[in-house]
């Protein structure tokens, strides 16, 4: 019950937003994001790695 009453509410909010697209900003962001995820994947390899070497000895 509570979640209608709060969607309803949310519903009948005056909202007059604006999307902004900034070219430079997307492109920082990309360029973050795809960097975490290379140095996560790359963190990752090197624990199995080192996982599977010290099983093998």
């Amino acid at each position: 019950m509570g979640g209608i009453l709060i969607a309803i509410g949310i519903v009948d909010m005056p909202m007059e937003a604006d999307t902004i697209y900034n070219p430079l900003l997307f492109a920082i962001l990309i360029a973050i994001a795809i960097s975490a995820s290379i140095f996560a994947l790359s963190v990752a390899f090197q624990l199995l790695l080192k996982v599977i070497v010290e099983d093998v000895e």
